[in-house]
This record gives structure tokens, C-alpha cells and sequence, in this order.
């Protein structure tokens, strides 16, 4: 009979987790991607959403990035805009869905995922952003 310590258990736990709750993430970026597409009433700009999205989905692979994870810093930069002190975080879903997907069916929704996007690989990977006026001096 083998003793676990509480580390083990514990290691043991977040190994068997992690990956349903990547799976989760995974599956809440496809249904926001389908919630938006959904939400437009324009075959023309049905097609625009659906180039931006795969260009910004590239960006974001090139550099590492999930979109569940954009959407995450997206909701924090709602939350700050908003003055929101809460300190703990909402579900993401659930945070996004309100007043009927206000959040995701804004038309700057995609422009402001780039911008966190170019935020995000810039203190990760410590890169420069070719097009920003603010970059190193």
C-alpha cells in the first residue's frame, strides 16, 4: 500500500483536472467565436469577422496565446474600465454573457483583442510592436 502525501495528491488532482478545464477554455472561445458570428446580420460582414478572426487567431498561436486567454484579459480590461474592486474572478462565460452579450457583440470587440493581443506577446516575449508609437525610444 503506498502513502500519499498531501503533495501528491494534490499534484496528483491537478494533473487529472488541467486538461478538462483546457478542454472547457477551448470549447468557450469556439462558442463566443459562434456567438458573435451569430449576433451579425450581414453576409459581407459575416465573411470580414471570419478573415479578422482566423488572423487574429494566428497572431495569437504565433505568439503563444489562447483566445480563451485574450477573452480573460478582455474581461479584466472591462472590469478596470468599470472600476470593478472585486477581487475575485467571475467565470469568464458568465462575465461575457451579460445583458445579452453586450461584451462580445461590440463591433470594436475584435480591434480590442489585437490591441491586448500586441500588449500580451509585448511583456511576454519582450518583442518589439513594429506600429507602436510608444515602443522603446
Amino acid at each position: 500500500m503506498k502513502i500519499y502525501k498531501k503533495n501528491d495528491e494534490e499534484e496528483n488532482f491537478i494533473k487529472l483536472i488541467e486538461p478538462l478545464i483546457w478542454k472547457q477554455n477551448e470549447l468557450t472561445g469556439k462558442v463566443d467565436k459562434a456567438q458573435i458570428y451569430n449576433s451579425i446580420k450581414n453576409e459581407t460582414d459575416k465573411a470580414d469577422f471570419i478573415d479578422k478572426w482566423k488572423d487574429l487567431e494566428q497572431k495569437a498561436n504565433k505568439n503563444g496565446e489562447k483566445m480563451t486567454g485574450l477573452f480573460y484579459n478582455y474581461m479584466f480590461y472591462l472590469r478596470a474600465e468599470k472600476d470593478d474592486k472585486d477581487t475575485t474572478t467571475p467565470q469568464l462565460r458568465r462575465y461575457l454573457s451579460k445583458d445579452k452579450y453586450k461584451f462580445i457583440k461590440d463591433k470594436s470587440l475584435l480591434s480590442n483583442l489585437n490591441e491586448i493581443l500586441k500588449i500580451t506577446s509585448f511583456s511576454k516575449n519582450f518583442s518589439d510592436i513594429n506600429d507602436e508609437t510608444w515602443k522603446k525610444m
